[in-house]
């Protein structure tokens, strides 16, 4: 838990407190006193801030669509029926990834699951923890019909192989080394550029190693009934297996290739030429050792995997460990032993798996599949602060919130949040409120090293100000973590839309505590509500200039998709 404010400044605060207590008791008097001619909404704390904030945005932006809420989640439900009791997840389409929006254990029967995805989201994925099937948002899922099953091919070396799913129903799967005419054939470039794009990242860690493109604690849904797999990267001479499981079942595992001879693998073969058609470099257990620095092509075999549309897939690895060959780990894409990250290429799943030094040891292509990942969707409340009415950046205090909507045995839908603070951008004192204002937090306090003002003025965190030259002795920080790690868990009777809705903040402005509620629709807002991916800009450069399509999004709330397009150079990077 972030650190709440020192006592003298909750004594400030009381005393604040009374007086605006007194001034609205007055006030209310004085109006009762004086009919309608009092305009009251005119005579509180900070209200000729807010009217000057929000005549400075018309201004600078126009006038606000009178439909405008200024969150980007859109709150839906789909329908799902199964067959016998089942555990089911709903995964929505966030930054390029499909990330779990909802679950229900122990669904019986038909069900209708509640969850918020980003506005202009039309796709979902849906398992009952064997299958994954995608549907449209508001979409029906029935898994009590049989499955489809996938094209079954004749019996043949190497093997062949089934699953039995949660209603009993049993589906093959076949694997088969595809013939040298169908081989991938990707430039070297390409692959080194590939391989760079996972170097950084080492398992189970969380900060900078990690770029928002990059998923661990992931498996991949066949969205064809033929899935093919080609190796593209090891590093060594160290035994290592590359397979699969299905639908989380790790007690039954599928090996495919192996980088020693072994009748029951794959070998793990790659070539390299200097052109199209040239001279062969073939490379077996040493990676890319030996591989000409000329080399213009990589040809990889791949094996085709059959299975039904919609199953399941996770990737394990068996390495070496200890001394020499005689120990092996395993490594797996999702759980607690997860050593295996995936991005994407081109529209292709690389996959890679780690070794000793980061999860670029051992690559490969995975076609045909689309990534799911149990890691729960998150999104950004970005508030301003009326420190300024003409600085509209939007990074004074930035909260990154994950959510997930639960049901269990039929009873009421919960909502769970997790919000841990990520920037503060503003130099006054500013709390935040998870429960009404009940109770406040002092944003700047959560930061580590940052809980105390110089010159009556708070560090401007995680924003890049120090770049500034800030006239008023503020100083900038950025890389700052939280004091206290542990994040705000909370329950909440309703989805994120709702969450935003009774956020609240509440600033210091020349002795008083302003409090600052989520925009009401068509007026300006204080607050805005993204979905993860988003980069909050950096100080002093203004939304609209950060995010060229902001304005129209101001004046036309349907133009959704604002956020996609933005000048990399100024926003904070995320990390």
């Amino acid at each position: 838990m972030c650190h709440n404010s020192k006592q003298n400044d909750m004594k400030k605060y009381c005393v604040n407190k009374v007086l605006c207590l007194a001034f609205i008791a007055l006030a209310v008097l004085t109006f009762a006193s004086c009919g309608d001619d009092f305009d009251f909404e005119n005579h509180y704390p900070g209200a000729e801030l807010k009217k000057e904030y929000a005549q400075n945005w018309v201004d600078l932006y126009g006038a606000i669509d009178p439909n405008q809420n200024w969150s980007m989640a859109q709150d839906t439900c789909v329908t799902v029926t199964v067959g016998a009791s089942s555990n089911v997840k709903v995964y929505g389409k966030f930054d390029g990834i499909f990330k779990l929006v909802a679950q229900y254990d122990n669904l019986e029967g038909t069900a209708s699951i509640p969850f918020s995805v980003v506005k202009g989201s039309e796709e979902l994925f849906v398992s009952d923890g064997t299958m994954a099937v995608k549907t449209k948002i508001g979409g029906h899922v029935d898994f009590s019909a049989p499955a489809t099953r996938g094209s079954y091919l004749p019996e043949s070396n190497p093997y062949t192989g089934s699953f039995t799913d949660s209603n009993g129903k049993t589906h093959p799967i076949k694997f088969e080394l595809l013939d040298e005419s169908q081989n991938l054939t990707i430039d070297y470039q390409s692959l080194t550029s590939a391989i760079g794009s996972l170097a950084n990242v080492s398992p189970n860690s969380t900060g900078s190693n990690y770029s928002n493109v990059v998923v661990t604690d992931f498996t991949c849904v066949a969205t064809e009934g033929e899935v093919i797999i080609y190796p593209i990267n090891w590093i060594n001479n160290e035994n290592k297996e590359l397979g699969i499981y299905l639908n989380g079942n790790k007690d039954k595992l599928f090996p495919l290739y192996q980088t020693q001879d072994d009748d029951s693998h794959f070998k793990m073969t790659l070539s390299y030429r200097l052109e199209e058609g040239g001279t062969i470099y073939e490379v077996g257990n040493s990676g890319h050792e030996g591989v000409p620095s000329n080399a213009k092509y990589v040809y990889s075999p791949g094996i085709k995997i059959t299975v039904p549309v919609g199953t399941v897939i996770g990737f394990y690895a068996v390495k070496s460990v200890g001394n020499g060959n005689n120990q092996k780990g395993f490594s797996y894409s999702e759980g607690a032993e997860r050593e295996v990250a995936t991005t994407d290429v081109n529209g292709t799943t690389l996959v890679g798996l780690y070794q000793k030094v980061n999860c670029s040891d051992f690559l490969f292509y995975a076609k045909n599949v689309t990534t799911i990942t149990n890691k729960l969707a998150s999104w950004y409340i970005a508030c301003e602060d009326l420190g300024s009415t003409g600085d509209y950046d939007f990074n004074d205090l930035v909260f990154e919130v994950s959510t997930k909507s639960t049901n269990k045995n039929g009873k009421d839908t919960k909502y769970y949040y997790t919000i841990k603070p990520v920037a503060a951008g503003g130099t006054k004192m500013a709390e935040f409120s998870l429960d009404e204002g009940k109770t406040w937090t002092e944003i700047h306090g959560c930061f580590t090293g940052c809980d105390t003002p110089i010159n009556g003025r708070y560090t401007m965190i995680n924003t890049n100000a120090e770049r500034l030259a800030l006239s008023n002795g503020s100083t900038g920080k950025s890389g700052v973590s939280l004091a206290n790690p542990d994040n705000w868990n909370t329950e909440y009777d309703g989805k994120v839309s709702d969450l935003f809705a009774h956020f609240k903040i509440k600033v210091e402005d020349n002795g008083q505590a302003i409090v600052i509620d989520s925009p009401e629709t068509g007026t300006a807002p204080q607050m805005i509500l993204t979905p993860e991916g988003w980069q909050w800009p950096i100080e002093r450069e203004s939304i609209e200039v950060v995010y060229p399509g902001f304005t129209n999004w101001s004046q036309n709330a349907t133009l959704d998709k604002w956020n996609e397009s933005k000048k990399d150079e100024l926003v904070y990077p995320l990390q």
